[in-house]
């Protein structure tokens, strides 16, 4: 396999590591392993474990946001393009591997990740807000800076707190939810329980 490969190799293995065994317990040794290469690689390319989980998470939001960015330019219509991405968002984030393998065994470390001014939260809310600017298309009833941060702030809280009147793991369930709660405050109108 080609040098330039050889990173992405890394994050890969760090990503699978990370869902299998969490954030705290991989070691380099089971990132090289996993990736097929030597400890002495890794350390050539990433000077710490940290530097390759933070590197592998700062990737995996990257293409997180790049799936959310494609699904709401796939929609015209308003209401649909919120509710299909936020939809999304939501799957997706339910059923990542680490974010998941966190969320059970390992939650104060996924917590720094999700507030405040984190470099993941403050892409996400920069993300949703860019969105939103972009949108020529769409009035939205609220600034995009709070509004991405109202955005970032309801899906985690259903990635976060998955209990619900709602089957989350149910889309249509979860669209009339994000239609109910999600579609008001950004486009206007009063909060509709379904």
């Amino acid at each position: 396999m080609a040098r330039g490969n050889t990173p992405i190799r890394i994050l890969d293995a760090a990503v699978r590591c990370a869902g299998k065994i969490g954030l705290r317990r991989v070691t380099v040794d089971d990132i090289a392993k996993e990736a097929g290469l030597a400890r002495v690689t890794l350390y050539s390319h990433f000077p710490t474990k940290e530097e390759i989980l933070r590197a592998a998470l700062l990737r995996e939001l990257a293409v997180f946001l790049a799936a959310l960015e494609n699904e709401f330019a796939r929609h015209d219509d308003p209401e649909v393009r919120v509710v299909e991405t936020v939809v999304v968002a939501v799957r997706t984030l339910r059923s990542h591997e680490v974010v998941q393998h966190l969320l059970r065994t390992e939650p104060e470390l996924l917590l720094p990740f999700l507030v405040g001014d984190s470099p993941p939260m403050g892409l996400a809310r920069e993300w949703a807000a860019t969105q939103m600017l972009s949108a020529s298309d769409i009035s939205f009833a609220i600034d995009p800076q709070p509004g991405g941060e109202l955005v970032m702030r309801l899906i985690h809280s259903l990635v976060l707190s998955p209990a619900s009147s709602y089957d989350l793991d149910d889309d249509d369930q979860l669209r009339r939810l994000v239609k109910a709660w999600f579609v008001p405050p950004l486009l206007g109108g009063s909060p509709k329980a379904t």
